[in-house]
């Protein structure tokens, strides 16, 4: 039944490109992804998701790699993320701009990569998915992005190459010696150096601070629907990689190397923190505010901490919840008013009420304001950190401050002040109304019951403590 999941959205990718209309099209991609939506809540409730393996068949046999997968709590809550998304894009596909069916198939096929991505137990198909996931945005920029920003869309795939070639190696050095997944013994230099290798192919795809130079053109220059996508789910794929490989199969590589990326993902966490908090545009603020958030992300994981990694990975899902809440924030604001500079808008207040409740809530999540869904993360983040090293805990918890400065501060320019701008009231449709609407809700509600994430990732989590790289 778990094969559904996977298989839906793939299907979905097919038939659409024989729909033309837009009508037509922008309904048939929502009913795709409710689809999807309801068979992975339908699984949860009757807890059909947990099951450690659902397939288990062998397939190149004198490599050893099998057709294997498999749900734990951290797969099944990073399914339920990516569909949920998914869902929302889809809700929103009646207003997308210019909409084409090929765009819409591309988002299906990265949705069905990124389920197979999350559950597969084998990491010759674990790198397959890797590369599936990201093929369809290699697409997407290269044909629905500006002639202009073409050239700034190829910095993208190159990185993309340059971390699939690092963790292709890595990949085909482990099946060429012929060790199982779960059971690698190697050297130390080898353990050090494939940890290198994978700390480096995943924080490209992160990204940490330099390796982001991809990022900020193509989150803003990007359709609304892409940048959404990448910002909330892409991202998460660099770290789901750190927990599953690299914390998972390299013990004596974090025992060398984690220092290093400790120190890297401190400075990332300020570099992105500084470089927000001058941004001219809206999109680039955030592109540059995840890669703070997501370096903070990484310090909780190698923090070799209870406290840390559960909060990381809780926090993998408030920052998707709260990057996706502002990015469709972001979208209706430049589509209405035409722009995302910071000094050509102003006063939507008197435009839109629920928009600028929706936005100052998710705003809250995103500072880490007490109950919310950014406080539990930030939280268990920084305690972990601090029983590692109390310094460099203080240092990230500098970023904490700078967030608040430019988020509030981009708040108050966008929605406070002098109105800037002579448009019409913003009329939002009621799928807008329900979207901003969900958003609210996940944000109070994930702080005001963050157990409902912690129980489900707490054996995980153990797990990673006593047998992986963390023990």
């Amino acid at each position: 039944m778990m094969l559904l999941l996977l298989l839906t959205p793939l299907l979905g990718a097919l038939i659409l490109p024989f729909i033309r209309k837009k009508n037509s099209l922008t309904l048939a991609f929502f009913a795709i992804t409710s689809i999807e939506l309801l068979l992975t809540l339908y699984f949860f409730s009757t807890q059909q998701i947990f099951l450690n393996t659902f397939v288990n068949q062998p397939w190149i046999i004198d490599f050893g790699i099998r057709l294997k997968f498999g749900v734990d709590g951290l797969s099944a809550l990073l399914i339920l993320l990516t569909n949920a998304i998914v869902w929302i894009i889809g809700l929103s596909a009646k207003q997308s701009q210019d909409p084409k069916p090929a765009f819409f198939s591309c988002l299906l096929f990265s949705q069905a990569s990124l389920i197979g991505f999350f559950s597969t137990q084998d990491l010759f198909l674990f790198y397959i998915f890797w590369e599936l996931s990201v093929l369809p945005f290699l697409i997407i920029n290269t044909i629905w992005v500006s002639a202009e920003h073409k050239k700034k869309a190829l910095t993208f795939t190159l990185y993309s190459l340059a971390s699939s070639l690092l963790l292709l190696l890595v990949v085909a050095f482990i099946y060429s010696t012929r060790f199982s997944y779960s059971h690698l013994v190697y050297p130390d230099y080898i353990q050090v150096t494939l940890f290198g290798l994978t700390c480096l192919a995943f924080a490209i795809k992160t990204p940490l601070f330099p390796l982001n130079k991809w990022q900020p053109d193509v989150y803003a220059e990007n359709k609304p629907e892409a940048s959404l996508f990448m910002a909330s789910l892409l991202s998460k794929m660099g770290l789901y990689g750190m927990i599953r490989v690299t914390l998972s199969l390299f013990p004596l590589g974090f025992v060398f190397g984690s220092h290093i990326i400790f120190i890297a993902a401190t400075i990332s966490v300020l570099a992105g923190a500084f470089f927000a908090l001058v941004q001219p545009r809206f999109k680039y603020l955030l592109a540059f505010s995840s890669v703070s958030h997501l370096s903070l992300i990484v310090l909780g994981l190698f923090s070799a901490s209870f406290q840390g990694v559960q909060g990381s990975i809780f926090q993998c899902v408030s920052h998707s919840i709260c990057v996706a809440g502002l990015f469709y924030c972001g979208n209706l604001i430049q589509q209405h008013f035409g722009t995302d500079h910071f000094d050509k808008l102003g006063g939507i207040r008197n435009k839109s009420s629920l928009l600028t409740v929706a936005f100052f809530v998710i705003t809250l999540g995103s500072i880490g304001f007490p109950l919310t869904s950014g406080f539990i993360g930030e939280l268990l983040i920084l305690s972990g950190v601090f029983f590692h090293n109390p310094v460099v805990a203080l240092i990230a918890g500098t970023s904490l401050i700078f967030g608040a400065w430019y988020m509030l501060k981009a708040f108050s320019q966008i929605f406070l002040g002098p109105e800037q701008t002579h448009h019409q009231p913003l009329q939002l449709e009621l799928n807008q109304k329900i979207i901003l609407s969900l958003f609210i809700v996940l944000v109070i509600g994930l702080g005001l019951f963050p157990n409902t994430i912690l129980t489900m990732t707490e054996p995980v989590v153990n797990k990673l403590l006593f047998f992986g790289a963390l023990k």
